[in-house]
């Protein structure tokens, strides 16, 4: 029996997952083996109910948002980290000290779960190394880019792949984290320009976008 392809939006779920400190398998069985999250999965595979229990009230709120990709929970593009790989995560996202905003920066690209600012915020403040150094005045100025206030005013646009004998063009708007993914059998320049230049016919200019590559 043939093994359909993978969409373009499961590569880059997969992708997410695979970044994170404990590999797939674990966070699986971590998953399956949650009792809060384990539900969360059955659900949105199968259908909400009209009521649930408060543990699941977090969740519910944003059910039409989840997916379940290789057995595990993805809010949007950010997966859902069961109670047990908590800890290990938030240890690898601090392991450079970045501060209570930088990390919740960082963690927000790609990890989720209810409470997981609270969680951070504790973290820092329990931190030794961090209080060590928090009151020391920064040696040079900060340039962080302004929030858009809009969609599609600024995108960042990176390659993912090789996978399955196919690169993949990942654009996503800063504001509305609007998720892009499009398959190429090449990176070079002039079919990248054509596939930017059929999303900016889609969508218009956007006012500036952050590249990751540098064949452009």
């Amino acid at each position: 029996m043939d093994v359909p392809p993978l969409t373009p939006e499961s590569v880059f779920n997969l992708g997410q997952i695979e970044f994170l400190p404990v590999d797939t398998d674990r966070l699986r069985r971590a998953t399956q083996a949650d009792p809060v999250l384990s539900k969360v999965r059955l659900y949105t595979q199968r259908g909400w109910p009209n009521d649930v229990n408060p543990e699941l009230k977090p969740y519910a709120t944003r059910h039409y948002e989840f997916t379940v990709e290789a057995g595990c929970l993805l809010w949007g593009m950010r997966v859902v980290i069961p109670d047990s790989c908590r800890k290990d995560v938030l240890r690898e996202f601090h392991t450079s000290h970045p501060g209570i905003v930088k990390m919740k920066s960082l963690t927000r690209v790609h990890v989720w779960w209810p409470g997981i600012d609270k969680c951070i915020e504790q973290l820092v403040r329990e931190c030794e190394t961090c209080h060590s150094v928090r009151n020391n005045p920064s040696s040079t100025l900060l340039d962080p880019l302004s929030w858009p206030d809009a969609p599609w005013k600024r995108i960042h646009v990176d390659f993912a792949g090789p996978f399955q004998g196919s690169m993949f063009m990942v654009i996503v708007d800063t504001h509305s984290k609007w998720l892009e993914v499009v398959p190429m059998s090449t990176t070079m320049t002039e079919k990248t320009l054509d596939v930017l230049r059929s999303m900016f016919a889609r969508y218009g200019l956007p006012e500036s976008f952050l590249l990751a590559f540098k064949n452009v």
